[in-house]
C-alpha cells in the first residue's frame, strides 16, 4: 500500500498501480484532483491540504492497516520543496503517528544546491532543502534506518533541467 503526497496529474500514483499496490493518492489542488481522476483508473485520489493535520490523519486512516507483513510506503517526488518546512513537520509529525514498525518513506526533494541552477518554470514557489540537516532530523524520529541516501544532478532530469536533488529511502523501526 503507498500514499503519494502531491500526485499532481497521478502519474506516479498509476505507475505503482499499474505494478499492482493499492495506492491513496493526495494533492492540495482540486483541479489536479479532478484531472487525475478523469485519466487514472487505479489509484484513490483525494483533495488534502498538508498543512491541516486532521486532513492528513484522515486521509491516512482511510485505508485500513495492510496484513503484518506488509509495509506501507509514504512516497514524496517533488513534493517536500514546495511546502513550507511548518508543514513538512506536521505532514512528518502524522505519518509517524500513523505509522508501524516495517513502514518506509521515500522521498525526493530539491536542495539548497539546486537553489542558483536554471528552471524549466522558474516562478514555481520552491523551497531549498539542506539534505544533510533534513537527513538527520528524520532519523532522529521514529524512520531511523537508511536504506538508501544520495543527492546530486542527473537523478531527475526534465526537459533542460538537471535539478540537483536529495532522495532519501527510511524505514520505521
Amino acid at each position: 500500500m503507498i500514499f503519494e503526497f502531491g500526485c499532481g496529474d497521478g502519474l506516479d500514483a498509476q505507475y505503482f498501480s499499474n505494478l499492482g499496490f493499492t495506492v491513496f493518492a493526495c494533492d492540495s489542488s482540486h483541479s489536479a484532483i479532478a484531472a487525475a481522476r478523469a485519466v487514472h483508473a487505479g489509484p484513490i485520489f483525494s483533495k488534502v491540504d498538508v498543512g491541516d493535520g486532521a486532513q492528513v490523519k484522515s486521509f491516512l486512516e482511510s485505508a485500513p492497516r495492510p496484513p503484518r507483513e506488509s509495509a506501507r510506503v509514504y512516497f514524496g517526488r517533488f513534493f517536500l520543496h514546495s511546502i513550507s518546512e511548518d508543514d513538512q513537520n506536521l505532514l512528518l509529525r502524522e505519518i509517524e503517528n500513523n505509522s508501524s514498525r516495517g513502514d518506509l518513506l521515500c522521498l525526493e526533494f530539491r536542495t539548497i544546491e539546486d537553489r542558483k541552477l536554471s528552471k524549466v518554470f522558474p516562478d514555481h514557489f520552491r523551497r531549498y532543502i539542506d539534505y544533510d540537516r533534513f537527513l538527520e532530523q528524520i532519523t532522529k524520529r521514529a524512520f531511523k534506518r537508511v536504506l538508501l541516501s544520495e543527492k546530486g544532478r542527473g537523478l531527475s532530469p526534465y526537459k533542460s533541467e538537471d535539478p540537483f536533488v536529495g532522495r532519501v529511502i527510511v524505514q520505521r523501526e
